[in-house]
């Protein structure tokens, strides 16, 4: 069953949530650091770990905050244009920095006392922070660029099985199982001269009894003379007598 690529995708309201998250923690430590010179010059005192406290939990708030807005912004601007270009972080940046100084522009504080009432003031933060959101997402899709995420390969086509091996599997077992018959002598041919033909190879021994043994010993005897008896004899001659 295929599915929509677009119900793959995560939601931007949960893209924001881990973004807030990951901003919260990045900048609490970030905060956290930031306000140690000024806790270490108080000493150790709960006055010192409420100041750092404190710069942690607001730098927390803000990057995480931004992070939030900046990414979910993103995803939506490019689910609702169905785009992804340099624009969407643009109009984010923008209405994120508009939204910023708002509070300065509609009553006077201390910290930005030329924000009121000064509508370019409100422009210029607006298009500086438009700018910089711009900047932060090309930056980030140049460093995607050059670590590409690895593509899976395709799988191989699967090359359906032919049914000859299948055909001939009852042979090749035949074939297997049989067994070769033992080679076998003819009996109509005649041994070579000298060998003993195959069926004195089975037969039994002869057993003699006392008596023929007894009538053999003498012949055997006599053949073993004759045949000594007809070989050379051996002289030795001794070399240095004849010296």
């Amino acid at each position: 069953m295929a599915t929509d690529p677009k119900l793959q995708k995560p939601s931007c309201l949960a893209k924001a949530i881990v973004s807030a998250i990951e901003g919260g923690i990045v900048g609490s430590i970030i905060g956290s650091l930031m306000a140690c010179p000024a806790a270490i010059s108080l000493g150790i005192s709960g006055t010192a770990l409420r100041l750092i406290f404190q710069g942690g939990v607001r730098s927390a708030f803000q990057l995480g905050g931004f992070l939030a807005c900046f990414n979910g912004g993103i995803c939506s601007m490019e689910r609702l244009r169905d785009q992804r270009d340099a624009k969407n972080p643009f109009i984010v940046g923008g209405v994120m920095g508009v939204a910023g100084a708002l509070p300065a522009y509609l009553m006077p504080l201390p910290s930005a006392p030329w924000s009121y009432r000064n509508g370019r003031a409100l422009a210029g933060a607006g298009i500086s922070s438009a700018l910089l959101c711009s900047f932060f997402w090309s930056f980030s899709q140049s460093s995607k660029e050059s670590h590409p995420t690895p593509v899976p390969a395709a799988p191989l086509p699967v090359q359906p099985q032919s049914d000859a091996p299948s055909q001939h599997m009852p042979e090749l077992l035949a074939a297997a199982q049989a067994q070769p018959e033992p080679l076998r002598m003819d009996a109509s041919v005649a041994p070579a001269s000298g060998f003993p033909s195959t069926s004195s190879w089975n037969a039994a021994p002869h057993q003699l009894s006392s008596e023929e043994s007894a009538d053999t010993a003498p012949a055997v005897a006599e053949q073993l003379d004759d045949r000594w008896a007809h070989q050379p004899k051996e002289q030795l001659q001794d070399p240095w007598a004849n010296k």
